[in-house]
């Protein structure tokens, strides 16, 4: 069962905020009804390919089988697919919308784990640099690009 904020959590919470004393960190629930969650692109991949075991949802291990059958940018190039595909894009317009909400905070730091660029995209709309950092989860060394 999810455990609720006290009023004392929010007020906590709220203060660290406004002090720029927090850091979101966005998993797929941002992107909620817009982009297929991981485990379903997994799941589509591992019936397309002939995925050979039982963890079909496991969007990190079909993505490796992926890689070894074809090369190693297929899954890449397989989920900017998926990006692409009807133009999903958030309506950053939209007050309500998960990524413009975070990026009107006054943050320096926002982390993700997802493999769209929603949250550098909601910070450029809003006027905010950014430099963004990505680390593989397949090896100990990270990767940086930068975007402003």
């Amino acid at each position: 069962m999810a455990k609720t904020l006290r009023e004392r959590d929010w007020e906590i919470l709220l203060s660290r905020i406004q002090s720029g004393d927090c850091t979101p960190f966005l998993g797929t629930g941002a992107c909620d009804g817009l982009l297929p969650l991981g485990a379903d692109i997994a799941k589509q991949w591992a019936r397309k390919y002939d995925y050979p075991t039982e963890d079909d949802t496991d969007l990190v291990k079909v993505a490796q089988f992926l890689a070894v059958q074809f090369d190693g940018a297929f899954p890449k190039d397989e989920i900017a697919k998926v990006l692409k595909k009807d133009g999903l894009v958030p309506d950053f317009n939209d007050p309500a919308e998960p990524h413009s909400v975070l990026a009107r905070l006054p943050l320096p730091v926002y982390m993700t784990t997802n493999y769209d660029h929603f949250m550098f995209q909601a910070l450029e709309q809003g006027g905010k640099t950014h430099r963004g950092i990505c680390v593989s989860g397949t090896s100990n060394s990270g990767r940086t690009s930068r975007r402003s």
